[in-house]
């Protein structure tokens, strides 16, 4: 039987990011360890983030960049 902390693991997220001057870019977010990615970006106005930090304690996605967002998850 698998444990919590192997379903924990295929839980990843990460930005996707272009370095021009349009508007390109979203987080997503998978579960399976990468088989499906799902587009989470959602209402974050910044959809080019540098940084992802997911805080297990209050269940909460930051993104960081030119700015500071957080996402429930």
């Amino acid at each position: 039987m698998k444990n919590a902390w192997h379903e924990w693991r295929k839980t990843m997220w990460v930005s996707a990011t272009t370095w021009n001057t349009k508007p390109d870019g979203a987080i997503y977010k998978t579960t399976d360890g990468g088989a499906t990615w799902q587009n989470i970006t959602g209402d974050i106005p910044y959809v080019k983030p540098t940084l992802l930090r997911f805080n297990p304690a209050t269940n909460e996605l930051w993104a960081g960049g030119v700015g500071l967002y957080k996402t429930k998850q």
